[in-house]
């Protein structure tokens, strides 16, 4: 719904005053002070009255039409072909420039496998001769004698080979720690003449093995005092014997020239280029010296740390695309301004039509109403004088749309009002229900919620469609039921499953309360004999005051609450809940916390302490929100228990057990629902487990134990040694499979054992603590107590008076 503001006199000149006189008019304006009028009109409404203070507009016949056609194509075309451009140049740049950072990728991993894997095959080879070759740790271990030429000529000699082995490799030397001597493919001498001193005494100082890379970083190295020539390399250091090294080490020096070679080789001179950074920042070769190289892709190796740094040589080159994109650009903007040519004069074109049309409507428009109707002939123009007149009779929907709108209006007001948002004195009552069609006569007020049941099934039965139409069956059934007694009904659908209705109650000579109950009972009846759903009504306290309507609704939603206690299809009253027995939730925890424990040990006793529970609710009548609280409780003493088992039967628990009751605790309707398909969830987690547990190699051992414990449990002898005698079995070994079967320990379980029989003797018998101490298996009735408050969280006596 639109609104458009006419001025009242405005329409009285022109003829056509007649528009306020409409039912829908009149009921749905409002008048200020300065004689303007709102009116609530349709769409199309709206368009015949545009186009009716259009013709009588003097300006009607300048070009305004055109310049708005033209105006309104011209932004359009703009932007589109402004938003085609741009995403053009930007997608023909970025295919352009991920084209090439593509392919500086591709090579990059090339080059970058192709170093790493020549690297490792150096590392290898010197593993494998560490590993395999006698005469290597012959060496390091120090049984070669300084002065047996031969065999360090051997050694010097399989180090020649092994350098030849591999071309990648540039020099080699063993040090040896036992008395600091180095060997190279050309001599034998002391560490202190070796020119390679510093970095071996770098590397053998290091204390953790973790720290020594497999590679350096760049260095200089000459392998005599006397050579003037320095090579840049990197080096491979292994410890002997591998890994803790105590024997010595073999480097292995590879030239960095050797490794540019190789890079050179697999990379275009003119285009592409490839340098590697070692992990202290420095360049193995070939620096960036030319501004014009741009990088486009940076790769780290997880075997070197080195990083690879990739790029064009010449970063124009990738500029080339945008280049083009320039050109296609200037042929874009020289369409566009060409299609603006086009717009302009196809617009004027078109124009020449309307304008006569706007015309036709300037000159009929002075004549009476009536001629237009009596004119013959088969001009066009006469559909579009006859569409106009219809549009202005459906100003008649108006009463249709004002009576919709009042529908809303009423469940708005009665919203606040229940909610406490607003408050109404007796004054602002009355106009407020004049103001929306209700009766404003009442002596007292109450409110009645009426709760569909199962909603979810509801929703679920019926579309959205036939949903609708029963809540509006149901509204009407209550406001028929109250028509011949003395009240009123005021009912709105504030929530999908709950419907509000206000009372207005006008007998003070009868019993109000007794009124409210006959009408939902009678409701109640109808319901169930007529519609496939049942509800149930929550009936709020009477009050006087419009002030109070937010506690009798208070109220009546209080009583709701204990629906899924008193069950449903029911009439509960508020003060029916005021005189019930209502508990503690805290009393009826112990259940659960026995329950849990029950439910981890596979005893069947748990089934018990399930019934027991929801008896004690049933029993104590506590609201939705404490059962909710209540099995929250339970699900966490459950999931706390099944933590202590073996993953798989946690597993079970995870998927099968804790979602389903956590949705069953948001989605029950009735305590015995929830009693039965929680009761239902738990055996099909027990089943799974019991199952898993049946497969295990030792479950009937196991078993045959627990038996054993639960009939000999008054033996104040029974322990681990005493079963490890009974079954043959070695008690650790017993000891931890009972843990894995059970979740907890074997001292823990026939503790747990013979409490639960004390606590049958001291609420069944009068029998003396130190009798019931001795009867259970313990020798002192100071241990039976230390034990018991320990697991009851109070003494023998104490849990003796409480039960």
């Amino acid at each position: 719904m639109e609104g458009l503001e006419i001025d009242a006199a405005t329409l009285g000149k022109k003829g056509h005053s007649g528009i306020l006189k409409s039912k829908a008019t009149r009921a749905a304006f409002l008048s200020d002070q300065t004689h303007r009028i709102q009116i609530v009109y349709t769409p199309k409404a709206k368009l015949a009255l545009d186009i009716i203070n259009y013709s009588f507009s003097e300006e009607c016949m300048s070009k305004h039409w055109f310049y708005r056609q033209m105006f309104s194509y011209l932004p359009v075309f703009f932007v589109i072909s402004i938003v085609l451009i741009v995403s053009m140049f930007l997608s023909i740049t970025n295919l352009s420039e991920k084209a090439t950072v593509d392919a500086n990728e591709v090579f990059a991993k090339h080059v970058f496998q192709s170093i790493d894997y020549q690297l490792q095959g150096v590392e290898q080879l010197i593993v494998n001769e560490i590993l395999n070759n006698d005469r290597f740790m012959f060496f390091f271990n120090g049984s070669a004698d300084n002065k047996d030429y031969f065999s360090m000529y051997e050694m010097s000699t399989k180090v020649k080979n092994l350098k030849v082995a591999n071309p990648l490799i540039d020099s080699i030397y063993l040090f040896r720690t036992d008395d600091l001597k180095i060997l190279t493919e050309s001599s034998f001498l002391p560490l202190n003449r070796f020119v390679d001193q510093a970095f071996i005494l770098q590397m053998t100082s290091t204390e953790n093995t973790a720290l020594i890379p497999n590679w350096t970083g760049v260095r200089l190295y000459k392998e005599f005092l006397d050579s003037e020539h320095m090579t840049t390399v990197v080096s491979l250091v292994k410890k002997v014997p591998p890994p803790l090294g105590n024997q010595g080490i073999i480097v292995v020096n590879v030239k960095t020239s050797t490794l540019r070679q190789i890079v050179q080789e697999m990379s275009s001179a003119n285009v592409s280029y490839a340098t590697f950074v070692d992990r202290d920042g420095q360049f193995l070769f070939d620096p960036p010296t030319d501004n014009n190289q741009r990088e486009l892709v940076q790769i780290k190796s997880d075997y070197t740390q080195w990083e690879l740094h990739s790029g064009l040589k010449n970063g124009k080159l990738i500029e080339i695309g945008s280049t083009i994109s320039y050109v296609y650009i200037f042929v874009v903007v020289l369409s566009i301004l060409i299609g603006v040519l086009w717009i302009v004069y196809i617009t004027r074109h078109n124009y020449k039509p309307i304008e006569s049309i706007v015309g036709r409507i300037h000159s009929y428009s002075k004549k009476k109403n009536q001629s237009l109707f009596n004119e013959n002939g088969k001009d066009e123009l006469k559909f579009i004088e006859n569409a106009i007149d219809t549009l202005i009779e459906q100003t008649n929907q108006y009463q249709k749309e004002y009576e919709e709108n009042l529908i809303l209006k009423r469940r708005h007001v009665l919203a606040e009002l229940v909610e406490g948002s607003r408050s109404l004195s007796k004054g602002e009552w009355n106009r407020e229900m004049e103001g929306i069609g209700l009766s404003n006569e009442f002596d007292q007020l109450c409110i009645v919620i009426i709760e569909i049941d199962k909603y979810s099934d509801f929703s679920n039965q019926y579309s959205h469609r036939d949903q609708y139409l029963l809540k509006f069956v149901l509204s009407s059934v209550v406001n028929e039921m109250t028509e011949p007694l003395p009240c009123a009904a005021w009912s709105e659908w504030l929530t999908n499953h709950q419907m509000c209705v206000l009372l207005q109650l006008m007998a003070k000579e009868s019993n109000p309360e007794t009124m409210v109950s006959d009408i939902c009972q009678q409701l109640l009846h109808w319901v169930q004999a007529n519609l496939g759903f049942t509800v149930t009504i929550g009936i709020g306290q009477c009050v006087s005051d419009t002030k109070d309507v937010v506690e009798t609704y208070d109220s009546s939603l209080e009583a709701l609450k204990y629906k899924s206690v008193l069950g449903m299809n029911r009439v509960i009253h508020c003060k029916d809940i005021e005189s019930h027995n209502q508990g503690d939730v805290y009393k009826s925890l112990h259940h659960l916390r026995s329950l849990a424990q029950m439910f981890r040990l596979n005893d069947e006793r748990w089934n018990g302490e399930m019934v027991s529970f929801f008896a004690e609710i049933q029993d104590r009548l506590y609201s939705r929100a404490e059962i909710l609280s209540m099995m929250n409780y339970m699900v966490y003493h459950l999931h706390r228990e099944m933590l202590d088992l073996q993953p798989e039967i946690q597993e079970i628990w995870k998927s099968e057990g804790m979602p389903k009751l956590n949705e069953l605790a948001e989605s029950f309707d009735t305590i015995d629902e929830l009693e039965k398909k929680v009761t239902s969830v738990l055996i099909a987690v027990e089943q799974k487990v019991i199952l898993l547990r049946e497969k295990r190699t030792n479950h009937h051992l196991i078993q045959e134990v627990r038996t054993y414990i639960k009939t000999h449990y008054a033996n104040p002898d029974l322990s681990l040694a005493h079963l490890e005698e009974a079954f043959g079995v070695n008690g650790k070994y017993l000891s931890q499979l009972f843990k894995e079967e059970f979740g907890e320990k074997f001292v823990d379980y026939v503790a747990q054992v013979r409490i639960d029989r004390a606590k049958a003797l001291l609420m069944e018998t009068s029998l003396p603590i130190q009798d019931i101490a001795n009867q259970i298996g313990y020798t002192t009735s100071m241990t039976f107590i230390r034990v018991f408050k320990k697991r009851v969280s109070m003494t023998p006596g104490d849990y003796r008076k409480v039960h």
